[in-house]
């Protein structure tokens, strides 16, 4: 099993997703993940050129991860599918090879909604991430929504990689509102969910070649 973990660089929300245990290192990673969207504007980072950039497929909300219904309505995927193929171009003519990582307030939020990417741009990969896709109020059914996730699309050949990660509910919010913040990715040994489980239903969806990225923090 080959495992990443992602680490910071000089390059505002730009993570090298490196070798475990050799933070920072370029050689032998996985590629890039920048905390932006596909929609977001500016040129992409110099130092991803030639290698793999995974980004968020974003959502209709007035910040990153700020919530709106018409994110998982026609608006939001008629807004992806306007995004994408120019984001595809820019990557095309800087050799990148596109990736694309789900979260629970973006268009591409659920399996069906991956599986809908995947079919429709065959030139998009995936970086899975059954922990971003979980709202407040799935933490009771966890386990069912990580092995939709996992049993459709562990073995999809352009699934680049699993985010290997565990949730905090936000300070002081009861539930996942519209207004209120996002789940809180951690290490699998520091959230509300069972690290156990989550390693074994990885174990038994995803195929041992299919790299392991480790959520800090």
């Amino acid at each position: 099993m080959r495992a990443f973990e992602f680490t910071p660089t000089d390059h505002a929300d730009l993570y090298a997703i490196s070798p475990l245990g050799s933070p920072g290192s370029a050689a032998g990673g996985l590629g890039w993940f920048c905390n932006r969207s596909v929609g977001s504007d500016g040129p992409l980072p110099g130092a991803v050129r030639g290698s793999s950039l995974v980004v968020w497929s974003g959502g209709l909300g007035e910040g990153l991860f700020d919530a709106d219904p018409r994110t998982w309505m026609s608006p939001g995927w008629a807004a992806l599918s306007e995004a994408l193929p120019r984001w595809l171009e820019k990557c095309e003519g800087a050799g990148i090879r596109p990736v694309l990582r789900p979260h629970a307030r973006h268009v591409m939020s659920d399996a069906p909604g991956i599986a809908r990417v995947l079919r429709e741009f065959p030139g998009v990969r995936v970086l899975l991430d059954p922990a971003a896709m979980l709202t407040a109020n799935m933490i009771a059914t966890a386990e069912d929504h990580f092995t939709r996730t996992l049993s459709s699309l562990g073995y999809h050949e352009r699934v680049m990689g699993v985010v290997m990660a565990n949730v905090l509910a936000p300070a002081g919010a009861a539930s996942d509102t519209d207004d209120g913040p996002p789940l809180r990715r951690v290490a699998l040994d520091r959230g509300v969910l069972d690290g156990a489980m989550i390693r074994r239903l990885v174990e038994e969806y995803v195929p041992e070649h299919v790299p392991r990225v480790m959520e800090g923090g």
